[in-house]
């Protein structure tokens, strides 16, 4: 049996609590990673923060592309598809200048404290 499911006699929203615990603790692991990447390699941390991104939008349930409409979640996908296309470029072999990467990566960073501050005061981003 799992440790994150409720006991008969606990609140049923204790594992979710948990939960928030657990993957706060896996994205800032991650973020702490990618940090320590940038000084020697700032494309792969930015590509790695894209992947951090996307999986962290993904749990929250934060539609990309053509679905992502929401105010609250703008600047979050804005962040997201600016990393995406940084390294997308990069990828090409197109011009990306040193100033993009730190601000894309910036973005990153303050896009996960974002989405970290609203799952520590246990409300969803915006609210």
């Amino acid at each position: 049996m799992s440790d994150l499911a409720p006991a008969p006699d606990d609140d049923p929203d204790t594992a979710l609590m948990r939960d928030v615990g657990v993957s706060l603790h896996e994205w800032s692991t991650r973020w702490a990673q990618i940090e320590e990447d940038w000084s020697d390699s700032p494309v792969e941390a930015l590509e790695e923060a894209v992947d951090l991104l996307r999986d962290v939008l993904g749990e929250r349930g934060v539609p990309v592309g053509a679905d992502a409409a929401s105010a609250d979640t703008e600047d979050i996908v804005r962040a997201y598809e600016q990393a995406r296309d940084v390294t997308g470029r990069w990828r090409r072999d197109e011009p990306v200048q040193d100033d993009e990467l730190a601000d894309a990566f910036n973005e990153a960073r303050t896009a996960l404290e974002y989405i970290a501050a609203g799952h520590r005061t246990g409300t969803e981003p915006g609210e």
